[in-house]
């Protein structure tokens, strides 16, 4: 006989809000669409996709070893037998404890061997609204209900053998138990790229946040030097020389004023023609002075608007290159998002190996522990 059996996961509505730009888009788990182009997203929690478990009851009874006459375990009369596939992207940051598992000949050889850790390890990790009844966590972590093992290879299938005393307790362990990896492992790796999603849309954000300052002091900086006129490290050069010349022919100026002066004040000059041209040399040299001065002041302030000019050009590069490293860093934030969110849509549930479960009586078998 064989049922099939739909199983409807409950979506709990949890939205984080994450604020960047102008639009508001969202990235819905259940269809996998997220654009992380988006500078604006909502981000919902996400929904963990419907499976169809098709279970097939077979009176043909499977040989199970008794190493122990252990009466709870002879209690179970039927046993599911299944895999799930590891040939899914793992998200590096998924625990390796929720698919690892002991070998097969472990079971009941060592004490220290916990074939179940690895259930025990799901069960912390899902949400506690989403774990599983207590009644049926007993069964679970259960040596005598759930036997999981793990084959050989590079990514080997996690295979379990699920005991129950009737083939209905054994089609809701086997339902409950891949449910748990389904909540403990992907819909948990989820929520974790998701809040990892969130925190660099943020950081993104506020990259884009002094971006926009940047680029605001760059446009301010750009009318600042708009206003002024521009002036080349040649032209600067010259003017400079041009003070320092200037200086040196004021001071010439200045010293033959001194020296007439000087000699105007000797009483064997004054009076006399020669103080009439003295006096002649000292006024020219007067308006030579007073012309310099003019002239240095008026070659001062071009050097100092060039000089300016230079400071806020200076600024402006400065500035500019700031805004080229924020608009580098969100960059490398897109990246990042996008190389998240693909490792996410990689990610799906391990799915279940072959098209049936079989369910069969259990054929105790006496055998020997090694």
């Amino acid at each position: 006989m064989t049922y099939q059996l739909h199983r409807k996961f409950r979506f709990i509505s949890l939205s984080v809000m994450v604020w960047a730009c102008a639009a508001v888009v969202s990235i819905h788990a259940d269809d996998d669409s997220a654009d992380a182009d988006d500078p604006e997203v909502v981000i919902k929690s996400p929904k963990i996709p419907e499976r169809n478990i098709v279970f097939e009851e077979s009176d043909q009874p499977l040989p199970l070893r008794l190493f122990a006459a252990d009466p709870a375990l002879i209690e179970q009369k039927y046993v599911a037998s299944f895999s799930l596939g590891m040939n899914t992207s793992i998200p590096r940051f998924v625990p390796r404890s929720t698919f690892s598992f002991p070998p097969r000949n472990d079971f009941g050889r060592s004490e220290d061997a916990d074939p179940l850790a690895a259930i025990h390890e799901l069960l912390r990790l899902a949400p506690e609204e989403k774990r599983p009844a207590e009644d049926i966590v007993s069964l679970l972590t259960d040596r005598n209900h759930v036997r999981p093992t793990v084959g050989r290879g590079r990514r080997p299938n996690l295979s379990f053998q699920v005991m129950g005393k009737d083939a209905e307790q054994v089609k809701s362990l086997s339902l409950a138990l891949i449910d748990l990896y389904d909540v403990g492992l992907w819909y948990r790796a989820q929520q974790q790229m998701f809040r990892g999603m969130n925190e660099l849309k943020n950081v993104r954000d506020e990259s884009k946040a002094q971006l926009t300052i940047e680029q605001g002091k760059v446009e301010a900086l750009s009318r600042r030097l708009a206003d002024l006129d521009p002036i080349t490290n040649e032209t600067m050069n010259n003017l400079k020389t041009q003070q320092r010349l200037a200086l040196v022919d004021m001071a010439a100026a200045q010293a033959r004023i001194d020296a007439c002066a000087k000699i105007l004040e000797r009483a064997d000059v004054r009076g006399k023609p020669i103080a009439e041209e003295v006096e002649s040399i000292k006024i020219a040299a007067e308006i030579e002075l007073v012309g310099l001065a003019a002239r240095r002041e008026a070659v001062d302030q071009i050097v100092r608007a060039g000089s300016r000019y230079r400071e806020l050009q200076a600024q402006l590069i400065s500035q500019r290159d700031k805004a080229q490293r924020s608009a580098n860093r969100i960059a490398q934030h897109l990246d990042e998002l996008r190389s998240l969110n693909d490792e996410r849509q990689r990610f799906r549930p391990l799915p279940l190996i072959g098209d049936v479960i079989p369910i069969q009586p259990i054929q105790w078998e006496s055998g020997p522990r090694g």
